[in-house]
């Protein structure tokens, strides 16, 4: 106890002898948190023509207007460090990460062993919905993240807060968090935790009963499946590629089949989505 009030005693008549100028630093230097916590972001600025993609028509998607993809450097200790906006040429993360000297010569599973999973986390990936009004200017936005395992409320809240500061217009008031399909489940069964850590949880409806996320025309035996059923078809290997399949909710990854349809809504942006335009599954 002696030695504590004798530090206090050294400390005080240091501040004493100082300036103000010098008190006010040295203050403001103890008070301070050792850590850094500033995060990077590439690039600082946006290029329209470079990282944003558009929906063209309400046929694609009646909600919104645009979106960007990024990838966010998590050190597993709760902070972010680097904010990475994925151009618009790449479909998919792993793609674009790859092109990094940091994720040079890894391949697409190994991105993901450190993207999608909760044990060994060092990527956030996720995407940046613009939602659609009149004046194609909008300042609400909806952030999906991609994940095998559950992402916590605290995660998210982190994510979102630090995402907001770097888009057009963001503001927390109008910065919502929609779950992907494989989240949703544990993001409504957890909705008041998310509350507490400051996330909302968006809540669209659409303003038009279909969507067409991958366009195309596919001819099938119709095979309808809820998610136990999908799951235990797919490592049976039962699907037949001359089958329409319809679904609860769209899966991650997409057998080969003649088409899908979805009682669900689905993020154009998503994985499911775009992969299914590059296989050309309607």
């Amino acid at each position: 106890m002696k030695y504590t009030s004798y530090l206090f005693f050294l400390l005080a008549l240091t501040l004493s002898a100082c300036s103000d100028t010098q008190r006010n630093s040295l203050v403001k230097l103890l008070s301070s948190d050792a850590s850094d916590d500033s995060v990077a972001i590439q690039p600082e600025a946006l290029d329209d023509n470079t990282y944003w993609s558009y929906f063209n028509g309400t046929y694609q998607d009646p909600t919104y207007s645009g979106y960007i993809k990024f990838s966010m450097e998590w050190d597993g200790k709760g902070a972010i460090r680097t904010v990475i906006w994925h151009p618009n040429t790449f479909a998919y993360h792993a793609d674009y990460l790859t092109t990094l000297p940091a994720y040079a010569g890894l391949k697409p599973a190994q991105i993901d062993a450190i993207a999608l999973h909760e044990q060994g986390r060092q990527l956030i990936l996720g995407t940046a919905l613009s939602i659609k009004d009149e004046q194609m200017n909008s300042d609400e936005w909806d952030f999906q993240f991609v994940s095998s395992d559950a992402l916590p409320p605290e995660l998210i809240a982190r994510a979102i807060d630090t995402l907001k500061d770097h888009l057009p217009r963001a503001t927390a008031a109008k910065s919502f968090y929609l779950p992907a399909p494989e989240q949703l489940s544990y993001a409504t069964r957890e909705s008041a935790a998310f509350a507490a850590a400051g996330v909302k949880l968006a809540q669209r409806a659409s303003t038009s009963d279909r969507v067409c996320y991958a366009n195309g025309w596919g001819v099938g035996y119709v095979k309808i499946l809820n998610a136990a059923q999908l799951e235990a078809a797919l490592l049976e290997g039962s699907i037949q590629s001359d089958e329409i399949l319809v679904l609860e909710s769209i899966p991650r990854e997409l057998p080969a089949v003649a088409g899908i349809v979805i009682a669900s809504p689905s993020s154009p942006s998503s994985h499911p989505a775009l992969l299914a335009q590059m296989l050309g599954i309607p």
